[in-house]
C-alpha cells in the first residue's frame, strides 16, 4: 500500500500519494551536505532548488530562512505550514525548560 498524506479534516480534504522515491532521493541528497549549526547556505541552496522545481516562488530573509508559499485552490480552507530545521544542532540537549527553550549541556 503506498504511503499517503492523511488530511486534517478528511470530509474537506483527499488524501494525497506521496512519491517516496522523491522524498527519499532528496533527503539523502540533503544528508550528505555538512550543515554545521549555523552554516545553512549549501542546504538552503538546495531546498531553494527543490522549491523552484515545484514552481513555487521563495524568498530567503537575512537570517538564512526560506520562505515560500504555496496558495490552494479553496479559500476557505484553513492555513497551513511547514517547518523545518536546515543545520545539523551541535550542541547537547540537557532539557527543556519551562519556558519552551532550551538548557544546553
Amino acid at each position: 500500500m503506498p504511503f499517503v498524506l492523511a488530511p486534517a479534516e478528511p470530509e474537506r480534504a483527499k488524501l494525497l500519494p506521496i512519491d517516496m522515491d522523491y522524498v527519499l532521493g532528496v533527503l539523502l541528497r540533503l544528508l550528505v551536505i555538512p550543515s554545521p549549526s549555523g552554516r545553512t547556505d549549501h542546504v538552503m541552496q538546495l531546498v531553494g532548488e527543490e522549491v523552484a522545481a515545484l514552481g513555487m516562488s521563495f524568498d530567503l530573509t537575512r537570517r538564512g530562512v526560506l520562505r515560500a508559499e504555496l496558495a490552494g485552490d479553496d479559500p476557505a480552507a484553513p492555513d497551513r505550514a511547514v517547518i523545518a530545521h536546515a543545520d545539523t544542532i551541535g550542541a547537547m540537549v540537557k532539557r527543556l525548560k519551562d519556558n519552551g527553550r532550551l538548557a544546553i549541556v
